[in-house]
C-alpha cells in the first residue's frame, strides 16, 4: 500500500517485481524485468550498476514510463482538478554513466491531452530532452528540450541547481507563434484576460525568453530596460 504526506488524496497499492542480482561487497547490483506498478502509473526497466560506492562505478540502463490514465496519480497528489485529462503516457529514457554523475539521452514522452475546451477534443503531446545529473554537485541540465501540446512548440534548455533541497533554475525557452487566448481558455483561465477591443488580439503570439528562478520566484535575466522578445 502507497501511503504518506506526498499522497494526500488518495492511497493506492504499489506492486514491484524483478529479478536481481545484487553483490553489495563489489557495489554490483542488476535488476532484470524490473515492474513497478501503482495507481495506474508502471514503470519498467533493466538497470546494471557496477561498482557502485568505488571509483569506478558504471550505471547502464532503459526506463519506460506508462499510463493509460494519470488521473488516479494527478488525483493522489492534489492535481484533481485539471481542466485537461492527461492519458496515454509513455516515456523512455536510457541511463548511462556513473553513480553519482549520470546521463539520460535521450528522455522521450508522448500522451494526450482532452477536455471540453481542447480544440477538436484532444491533442497530442510530446517532449523529448537529455539530461545531466550531477548527484556530487546536486544540478541538472537539460539540453535540446523540445515540447509541443495545445497548440504550443516550444524549445530551450534548463539548468537547475540544489535539485535535492531547493531546486533554482535558469535556462532559455523560445515558443513559437500560438494563439495564447485559445490557450487560456483551455487552460480555463480565460477570465484572467483583460478587456481588449479588438477579440483577435493575442491570437498570434511567439515568445524568446532567458530565464532565472530563485526558489519558487521567477525572474527574467535581461536589465529591466530590456523586456523578453513577445512579438504578437
Amino acid at each position: 500500500m502507497l501511503t504518506g504526506k506526498k499522497v494526500p488524496s488518495a492511497a493506492g497499492d504499489l506492486k514491484l517485481n524483478t529479478a536481481m542480482d545484487v553483490d553489495l561487497q563489489a557495489g554490483y547490483v542488476k535488476l532484470t524485468g524490473l515492474s513497478l506498478n501503482t495507481l495506474g502509473t508502471s514503470v519498467s526497466g533493466d538497470i546494471d550498476a557496477k561498482d557502485v560506492n568505488g571509483k569506478k562505478s558504471s550505471v547502464a540502463g532503459k526506463l519506460n514510463v506508462t499510463s493509460p490514465d494519470l488521473s488516479a496519480l494527478l488525483k493522489a497528489y492534489g492535481q484533481a482538478d485539471l481542466p485537461v485529462d492527461v492519458k496515454n503516457l509513455n516515456a523512455v529514457a536510457n541511463i548511462g554513466g556513473t553513480a553519482q554523475k549520470f546521463r539520460l539521452d535521450p528522455i522521450n514522452a508522448t500522451g494526450t491531452v482532452s477536455g471540453a475546451a481542447v480544440p477538436q477534443g484532444s491533442s497530442d503531446v510530446k517532449l523529448s530532452t537529455k539530461a545531466d545529473v550531477d548527484l556530487n554537485n546536486d544540478t541538472l541540465a537539460m539540453s535540446d528540450l523540445s515540447f509541443s501540446a495545445l497548440g504550443l512548440n516550444a524549445t530551450g534548455n534548463l539548468n537547475a541547481t540544489a535539485i535535492r533541497k531547493e531546486p533554482k533554475a535558469s535556462g532559455k525557452l523560445s515558443v513559437q507563434e500560438f494563439n495564447l487566448r485559445q490557450l487560456l481558455t483551455t487552460l480555463g483561465k480565460a477570465d484572467k484576460l483583460p478587456l481588449m477591443a479588438d477579440s483577435s488580439t493575442l491570437n498570434k503570439v511567439a515568445i524568446t525568453s532567458a530565464f532565472n528562478q530563485q526558489s519558487t520566484k521567477f525572474r527574467d535575466k535581461r536589465p529591466s530596460h530590456v523586456p523578453p522578445h513577445v512579438s504578437t
